[in-house]
């Protein structure tokens, strides 16, 4: 009577109990898998789990080797769910999900996992529609035609794939137009109807506008230096306005601008959802008024760097300030600026900067000591997009040139003479993070015409133009730049100053050549510039251990003597690897670069802080 029980309990014993051995054992976990993740990289789902394998480094680079993630039944359940509810909310919400030990090495005590994903196909949005509480028409009929504009804004619309993210920052992004438009105390929610035979979702936004609201008093508190005046010039909001949280975010940058303060905090006053004149209150913490910086680095190129940075806020009253930058170097034996920095310069935003300095460069192909003064214009016509106007004139005496010398044999050239230029430039940027860009782009024109009367010596244009593009790629970043210039000459004499000829070869150039070696020469050696500007780098940027990161990267370019004279038949080529160690400031950069098919075969290395772009 009692065989059959005993049988099915040893048929369990035998079936279950290995694995229960198994998930006690302290395997290693040597490599994870997904097959069928059309929608989402191996790195995304990677993202999701506790458990992880090891990268190329950890596994075979003795000094990065770590030991493996230790294998647990419990995490890999817990993985797995971790992993269906990722695909559920991003809209697969019937996917199915196995995972498998492949590779079991019972001498070793490692494994791999597999995961087998089947993702089914996607929840789409079917329908969406607002509905406004009919009280809010009633306060402003003018909130339908409100709401059908923000249509564009949002990401969820009719066909695309329903993900529970985005419906939060569309959420936000409706409440923020409605903030934008007077309605401080909106609300908006949303209701769904799920069809799952369709898999279609449908997406209703409710919208409680609440009352139409406009700007009250503007309260400052915390000003002692700077006057209460400069401060509210900068105030983008008015009593009696209509209500908009742009223009209260707008004021903040504004007043922040002025560079005078560590905090700036600007608030609306909202007591009660029935209060339709909104109070401002401004709350403002003043920085230091002189503050000095010493700094100490280390080159390849400007081997030792001593710096010196000194501020004082409100230099001869208002929101003035005074700079100075002193600089020592290999590169720079003196460097001294002086810069008198004037914000809100005939508008809010503007910000005029007088520049008188002094430097002497000492490159592998001139020394040249300057002398002159720079006015300067800044405007940012939006976030991400500046221009700047300045006038420069200078005084330059020439030491040594290979070219100088040939050209003051003849007669033709003296080595002191004066540049009176305009420059133009515009700027725009949306990478970040500051130090370490990993996703956005920067785009720079420049343009500079010298030869503006007041005894310059020279007429020559100069153009150059700076790409740079940052974006991930399987867990890295991809950085790659390109920038092209060239120079034209008015004169006779075509001469262009050495100094604002164009160089390629060094830490942050053609790496592969050291710096200003790359280019034409002349018959001792040295370089001298050119006119045409062709270069560009793609560098694979990626994470080893800790704060510790490594990278491949391609460099490519040349310097050619005549106006727009680009061969691309001479463009040079080198490729190389580096280390970066991150700091606040930015990573410590270590990089090793060699020509490649290329008469030149020497390795050149380079030490710096910072990105070479």
């Amino acid at each position: 009577m009692m065989i059959k029980p005993l049988f099915s309990i040893l048929i369990c014993f035998f079936l279950f109990i290995p694995d229960l051995l198994f998930s006690q054992l302290n395997y290693g976990i040597t490599d994870i898998q997904f097959v069928g993740n059309a929608t989402f990289s191996e790195a995304s789902l990677l993202g999701q789990m506790s458990m992880n394998d090891r990268n190329f480094m950890e596994k075979k680079v003795p000094f990065f080797k770590e030991d493996p993630f230790t294998f647990s039944q419990d995490i890999l359940t817990t993985d797995t769910e971790r992993i269906r509810i990722y695909y559920q909310q991003e809209g697969f919400l019937y996917v199915k999900i196995q995972s498998e030990i492949i590779d079991l090495n019972h001498d070793k005590e490692t494994l791999k996992l597999k995961f087998i994903i089947e993702e089914g196909p996607p929840m789409l949005v079917d329908s969406l529609q607002f509905k406004i509480v009919p009280d809010s028409i009633a306060h402003d009929p003018d909130l339908p035609s409100i709401l059908d504009a923000a249509r564009e804004e949002l990401e969820l619309l009719e066909g695309e794939r329903f993900r529970d993210a985005v419906i939060a920052a569309d959420r936000d992004k409706l409440i923020t137009r409605l903030n934008n438009f007077g309605f401080p105390y909106a609300n908006v929610v949303p209701e769904l109807t799920v069809n799952e035979t369709d898999r279609a979702v449908d997406i209703l936004w409710r919208v409680e506008s609440g009352i139409k609201c406009i700007f009250g008093d503007v309260l400052i508190d915390g000003y002692k230096l700077v006057p209460e005046g400069s401060i509210r010039r900068q105030l983008t909001i008015k009593p009696g306005d209509t209500f908009s949280r742009r223009e209260i975010d707008k004021t903040q940058q504004q007043i922040y601008a002025l560079g005078m303060f560590q905090i700036v905090s600007v608030k609306s006053v909202l007591i009660s959802a029935e209060q339709r004149v909104i109070p401002v209150q401004i709350q403002i913490k003043e920085a230091k008024g002189f503050r000095t910086k010493f700094g100490v680095g280390y080159g390849t190129e400007e081997k030792l760097r001593l710096t010196i940075d000194s501020r004082i806020l409100g230099f001869m009253g208002g929101t003035r300030r005074l700079n100075l930058f002193l600089k020592r170097s290999s590169i720079e034996p003196y460097h001294a600026d002086l810069e008198v920095v004037q914000p809100a310069f005939l508008t809010p935003k503007s910000t005029l900067i007088v520049n008188p300095f002094v430097r002497r460069q000492e490159e592998p192909g001139y020394t040249v000591n300057r002398a002159g003064i720079r006015t300067t214009v800044n405007h940012p016509f939006t976030n991400r997009i500046n221009g700047a106007i300045s006038y420069v004139f200078e005084d330059v005496d020439q030491d040594t040139s290979g070219l100088t010398a040939e050209l003051a044999d003849n007669g033709e050239f003296e080595g002191l003479y004066n540049k009176s230029s305009i420059i133009l430039s515009g700027s725009y940027d949306n990478s970040r993070p500051l130090f370490t860009p990993n996703q956005g782009m920067f785009h720079q024109i420049t343009y500079k015409f010298s030869g503006l009367g007041f005894g310059s010596d020279f007429n020559y244009n100069k153009l150059q133009i700076d790409l740079r593009r940052y974006q991930r790629f399987r867990g890295n970043v991809l950085a790659y730049r390109l920038k092209i210039g060239s120079i034209r000459s008015f004169d006779e004499s075509e001469f262009i100053p050495v100094e604002d000829r164009f160089y390629a070869g060094g830490a942050t150039s053609v790496r592969g050549w050291g710096r200003q070696q790359l280019g034409p020469k002349d018959t001792q050696g040295n370089p001298i510039g050119g006119s045409s500007l062709l270069e560009g780098s793609l560098e694979m940027r990626y994470r080893l251990v800790w704060d510790l990161g490594g990278v491949f990267f391609w460099d490519f370019g040349n310097v050619w003597e005549g106006f727009s004279e680009y061969r691309l038949n001479e463009i040079r080529h080198s490729l190389g690897f580096g280390l970066r160690y991150a700091t606040p400031i930015g990573p410590i950069r270590i990089d090793a670069a060699r020509p490649i098919r290329d008469v030149e075969d020497r390795w050149q290395f380079h030490f710096s802080v910072g990105h070479a772009f």
